[in-house]
């Protein structure tokens, strides 16, 4: 098992999350609405209201990261190949939220659900593959309430792998794009302060092209 010190935002915003999920199920948007209205208005809303900002490049991202690393690995045991470092705090001298993104590779998915008390020991919440299929996702938050960790588990061989690798390497490759990146970061971050799903729709044409454009150079695409 190695942990690499490196990234990619993931752009889905919380509707799509809660579209995959309730497609599978047969639920059309008129049911999801009142669901999403009935049972989790609080949870949705404190989604929905949470402060966007966006810090200046920090070095001690990577040391946050390393930290981090080492106790997820250890508590997924011999099932991980490697933890990667993605996210925007994986790109240097860019603007970013200061959470870490960690992705995980593994030999076997199934094996992560019997780890979730591990996950839960480290002050991670489970949330299963919330709106990816084949994915493991948990968060963590600060004892103020502002999300710090995010952990993205694959089976080795996925795709998703790849995809959020070049994004990672083609940022770090190619420091004009990142330079965009992160002035579009700043100023949807002042445009929608308290809309976290207006920032990341903002964002979500830029990173598609570049997603592309990285796998197209990584020779994937």
């Amino acid at each position: 098992m190695t942990i690499q010190l490196f990234a990619t935002p993931v752009s889905a915003t919380s509707r799509q999350r809660w579209g995959t999920g309730a497609a599978a199920c047969g639920i059309n948007d008129h049911v999801l609405g009142a669901i999403a209205y009935s049972c989790c208005s609080v949870y949705w809303a404190a989604i929905t209201m949470r402060q966007v900002q966006v810090y200046p490049p920090n070095p001690h991202w990577g040391e946050d990261f390393a930290a981090e690393a080492a106790q997820i690995a250890l508590a997924l045991g011999d099932n991980v190949v490697q933890v990667h470092h993605i996210g925007s705090t994986a790109i240097p001298n860019i603007h970013a939220k200061p959470v870490i993104d960690l992705l995980v590779e593994v030999n076997d998915i199934h094996q992560v659900d019997s780890r979730n008390a591990k996950l839960i020991a480290l002050g991670y919440e489970v949330m299963g593959e919330f709106g990816l299929p084949g994915r493991r996702y948990f968060h963590k938050d600060n004892a103020e309430g502002y999300r710090t960790h995010h952990v993205h588990t694959y089976q080795a061989g996925s795709f998703e792998i790849v995809r959020h690798l070049a994004f990672r390497d083609f940022m770090i490759a190619h420091p004009d794009c990142a330079q965009q990146y992160s002035d579009l970061k700043r100023a949807l971050a002042a445009q929608y302060p308290e809309d976290i799903d207006g920032y990341m729709d903002g964002k979500d044409h830029f990173v598609k092209a570049m997603e592309q454009r990285a796998l197209q150079w990584r020779g994937r695409a």
